[in-house]
């Protein structure tokens, strides 16, 4: 019994010093070559993965210092893009893209902490946005799409009601709220309607009824309210009695 102890242990230290000898390793030109294993200053490991004439090759894991995944990338040959999927402490997924020299490019997803449902999608270029960004209710309902470029808000803005139907429609600029906007009802009916200028409303804006019936008119300066005027009630009819 005392031998098979000893056999354990020798096999354990032999395999532990065997395993340090071969980690993190480099060649005689100060090149990264084989399996390297990151651990920070208080022993929790960082990441894991291999490389190869100080290039990342395939798959890398990166940790939490709690222990748990943070994330797993899978390299090119090349090293310059990976295809990369992130996760919360709890482990459940919260994004996957790729990035391209260290930067995210072409669509990217989000996804929620304890359920995984699609939160958004993202498109980006050289890491920033670029294009439309989606955003989601319960993991298929799309409620919100705004145009990004160069990393504002640039373009179109919409958002839906959770039948799919338009609930707003307006635009950016320069990631300033700017041109025409309308707000439905669920029924498509018009509930309002204005105009934005450098992120404020500027002009007329006007406040619609359920059956289209104008109900206001609203005079703003940029940004700021000058005039309303309601609509009047339509006069009460005469009611004549028939003589008896």
């Amino acid at each position: 019994m005392k031998r098979l102890i000893f056999f354990v242990l020798i096999t354990m230290i032999s395999f532990h010093v065997f395993s340090q000898e071969t980690l993190n390793k480099k060649d005689a030109e100060g090149r990264r070559q084989g399996q390297w294993v990151k651990m920070d200053s208080a022993g929790r490991k960082v990441y894991e993965g291999q490389f190869k004439d100080n290039i990342p090759q395939g798959t890398f894991k990166y940790y939490y210092p709690g222990g748990s995944v943070k994330a797993i990338s899978v390299f090119s040959d090349d090293g310059k893009s990976t295809n990369t999927t992130t996760y919360f402490p709890n482990g459940k997924k919260n994004a996957e893209g790729k990035y391209l020299n260290e930067k995210r490019e072409g669509l990217w997803r989000f996804f929620s902490e304890f359920d995984e449902k699609l939160v958004s999608e993202e498109m980006y270029t050289a890491g920033k946005k670029n294009g439309p960004a989606k955003t989601y209710f319960a993991g298929t309902t799309l409620i919100e799409m705004i145009t990004w470029k160069d990393g504002v808000k640039d373009g179109s803005w919409i958002q839906y009601f959770d039948n799919g139907k338009v609930k707003l429609q307006s635009s950016y600029k320069n990631d300033l709220k700017d041109g025409s906007l309308v707000v439905f009802y669920p029924n498509g009916q018009k509930f309002n309607t204005g105009q934005y200028k450098n992120g404020y409303p500027d002009g007329q804006w006007l406040t619609y009824d359920l059956d289209g019936k104008l109900l206001s008119t609203d005079i703003y300066d940029n940004g700021v309210l000058i005039k309303t005027d309601k609509s009047p009630e339509p006069p009460e009819k005469e009611i004549k009695e028939k003589p008896e």
